[in-house]
């Protein structure tokens, strides 16, 4: 059975790259959304009939739904930060992907994780302004939180199997994992691979590390990773 995506978000850059592996996978469109790219997500919906669609831009919804005025598969059309809590929320569907740029994601992220849906991640300001509530949300409703943005992917997926597979190479990695565990501070001293705390602590670019420092590097570490 084809999975239904929810894609907030889905006329930026990680929303269109999205769109591409749910095209290559043939899952189904369940609901999208943009802040003001009208013609960008018309072409979307003409491509992907999604059921739901969400502007949180007033003036554009008002001119996506002159647009969509007469068409008989019309998407519902939703309206504002509300509108997109709405649409996050809504039943029918498998996964929300949520790619909103910002801290106007968070709310989005809370209503799915509520409402019972795994979430997809690639808005990353949804845990750097929130994470506690995010997380706490996702073991009270039992769901699956997932990392898309590239930094979070590739270390959620190293913390699967973190002391066989890629962070040798990863500067920061090291040294965030190093602090986490006792048993792996051990297999880096067995293995050879001394992590470099003091570069560490005195590198503040807005890099993988201090990513993670920010959002606490627990919050994905401590989410299962059983998903297909």
């Amino acid at each position: 059975m084809s999975k239904r995506i929810t894609l907030l978000g889905s006329t930026g850059s990680i929303g269109t790259q999205s769109l591409d592996v749910i095209r290559a996978q043939g899952y189904e469109v369940f609901g999208l959304s943009a802040h003001s790219h009208v013609d960008k997500i018309l072409q979307q919906i003409e491509e992907f009939h999604p059921r739901y669609v969400c502007m949180t831009d007033p003036d554009a919804a008002r001119r996506l739904d002159a647009e969509l005025s007469g068409r008989a598969d019309a998407p519902r059309l939703l309206v504002g930060p509300e509108g997109l809590k709405q649409l996050a929320a809504l039943d029918g569907t498998d996964v929300v992907l949520n790619s909103v740029v910002g801290i106007a994601g968070l709310g989005a992220s809370l209503c799915a994780i509520e409402s019972g849906h795994d979430l997809a991640l690639a808005n990353k300001e949804s845990l750097v302004t929130g994470g506690h509530l995010v997380t706490q949300a996702v073991a009270k409703h039992g769901v699956k939180l997932l990392p898309v943005d590239s930094e979070h992917s590739a270390i959620f997926q190293c913390l699967q199997d973190v002391a066989e597979r890629y962070l040798r190479g990863i500067h920061g990695v090291e040294c965030i994992v190093e602090r986490r565990s006792g048993e792996l501070e051990a297999a880096y001293v067995a293995r050879g691979l001394e992590p470099d705390v003091g570069r560490f602590e005195q590198d503040r670019r807005p890099d993988t590390a201090v990513v993670v420092d920010q959002v606490g590097d627990r919050r994905f570490g401590d989410v299962s990773a059983d998903a297909e």
